[in-house]
């Protein structure tokens, strides 16, 4: 039974109580989804409310829920911590057991399947199961290497759950990663066993038992950083862009350097290709480049590379793309997420015009390729989709809006 509506969460036999606490946006503060839950207590004797053997909660359902309808799948991750205290005393839980929990909110529903959380029961302890949300955010409080301003302030995402998704840095630029309540609470109070919680990346050294892990690469590529709670891991990823690395050698800083290169008439005709493909998004979309969403600039990156490739060969037509992603770089402040989606994007453009190597007025024919690689997720978009350039949030995910990679 999947609810569709909260007057069927009212009744007090299914939902004695809902908690309802605010999303945040701070790495360490508290934030927990809606939660709904109701529980079977069973009494065998003894007369005072809360002892062990009259109204003890021998097993609570548990679920997600919305105040509004979901657009789309949404996945919440989740710890199912046991712990235990020798029976009939006050002294502090030790967690003896953590379990991975994903609750899932169908399309068009209101809340997620229950789960359920039924203590063990073993003579002369006292145990009780909880459900803790894990929720990781990247946060930077400082500029970039070459002047780019934090992706990551505030801390990014909103709702602390990037697994599968994409975050991006620039060689020597920092990002911070971080575990929110309650379980950086339980961390700070040494509740779980000493070495539960596990962080590592590649080319790092690792750390244990810490609520935050700083990483900072040298060299560019997709680099992976794994967060292990118990036995679970939970993945991220992180793009260092490379806007060096061509087929020849020279400074792209500037425009002669550029030309030296591929030619001036592969200079003049991939420019000029340029200039048609913003020219035909803009008129498709009626927003200015910089101004329209994220599925504006996915298209006109990828129907510039496209076109240009069709005319002068995708050697070429990287070679001119990447120039131009080396100059936001070390010229203008770029933001390292956006050359990340401008490479791939490039790129996939690049391989199909290719295609057309010499076709007399590719436009038509490739934009709307384009816009069907975007619709079926093929090539790379920020989020919120409809934010612009400079306002979305750093996290990348493919244009479908899935995410990247398996969670």
């Amino acid at each position: 039974f999947t609810p569709t509506s909260y007057s069927q969460l009212l009744p007090s036999y299914m939902a004695q109580r809902v908690h309802q606490g605010p999303w945040s946006e701070s790495i360490s503060a508290y934030s927990l989804y809606a939660i709904s839950e109701f529980k079977i207590r069973y009494n065998y004797g003894g007369t005072a409310g809360d002892s062990q053997h009259n109204g003890e909660i021998r097993m609570r359902r548990v679920h997600v829920i919305r105040q509004t309808l979901s657009t789309e799948i949404e996945k919440r991750n989740f710890i199912k911590v046991t712990e235990r205290r020798p029976y009939n005393t006050y002294v502090d839980y030790e967690i003896t057991a953590t379990e991975p929990v994903q609750l899932t909110i169908p399309a068009n529903k209101f809340a997620s399947e229950w789960e359920e959380l039924i203590p063990p029961i073993v003579d002369g302890w006292e145990y009780q199961m909880e459900l803790v949300p894990v929720e990781v955010r990247a946060f930077q409080d400082v500029n970039g290497p070459h002047g780019s301003v934090p992706m990551y302030a505030p801390p990014q995402p909103s709702d602390g759950q990037p697994f599968g998704d994409l975050f991006s840095a620039w060689v020597n630029e920092k990002i911070t990663f971080g575990i929110a309540e309650p379980i950086a609470g339980m961390i700070g109070r040494n509740e779980f066993p000493a070495g539960t919680v596990k962080w590592t990346a590649d080319g790092l050294p690792p750390q244990n038992d810490v609520n935050t892990f700083d990483v900072e690469w040298t060299s560019p590529g997709l680099k992976h950083v794994n967060l292990q709670i118990g036995a679970t891991i939970f993945r991220l990823y992180v793009n260092v862009p490379d806007t060096l690395t061509l087929d020849y050698s020279g400074n792209l800083l500037n425009d002669s350097s550029l030309i030296l290169a591929i030619g001036s008439f592969s200079y003049g005709s991939i420019s000029g290709a340029g200039l048609t493909a913003k020219n035909a998004v803009e008129a498709t979309y009626g927003q200015t480049s910089g101004t329209g969403g994220t599925r504006q600039d996915a298209i006109r990156h990828s129907t510039w590379n496209a076109i240009g490739a069709a005319l002068e060969g995708k050697t070429k037509m990287i070679i001119f793309s990447t120039a131009n992603e080396h100059n936001g770089q070390f010229s203008k402040a770029a933001i390292a997420s956006n050359t990340t989606m401008d490479l791939y994007n490039n790129d996939v453009g690049a391989t199909v015009g290719n295609g057309y190597f010499n076709s007399p007025n590719p436009l038509p024919n490739l934009m709307a390729q384009m816009e069907l690689k975007f619709d079926a997720g093929d090539l790379r978009a920020w989020t919120p989709k409809n934010a612009p350039v400079f306002q979305h949030s750093s996290i990348l995910k493919k244009s479908d809006e899935s995410k990247i990679f398996p969670p």
